[in-house]
């Protein structure tokens, strides 16, 4: 019984812990910190089940977008990255 319980609270506390971490990104969006928020998308998305997610992808999209505007920063390849980002997106869409 302890195992079951036990079993049931670790899956509980991961589930929480990955929305956690798209409400962190979806928190660095909204204060437009986009550096942050890139560190902490590219995290999320090193995990198979952040890959699944199409808000993930969303949110990299327009993190990426952003990077690729600002003018301060050394132009890497920002638009490729949220071109793909994108395409991410329609291809989770389209298996919906």
């Amino acid at each position: 019984m302890r195992k079951l319980i036990f079993f049931a609270i670790m899956v509980a506390s991961s589930l929480t812990m990955f929305a956690q971490s798209l409400e962190d990104v979806q928190e660095k969006v909204n204060k437009e910190k986009y550096a942050e928020a890139q560190e902490k998308i590219d995290k999320l998305l090193l995990d198979p089940k952040g890959q699944k997610n199409p808000n993930a992808w969303y949110y990299k999209g327009i993190i990426y977008y952003n990077l690729a505007l600002d003018s301060t920063r050394i132009k890497k390849d920002y638009r490729t990255e949220e071109f793909k980002a994108i395409r991410n997106i329609t291809k989770w869409t389209q298996k919906m």
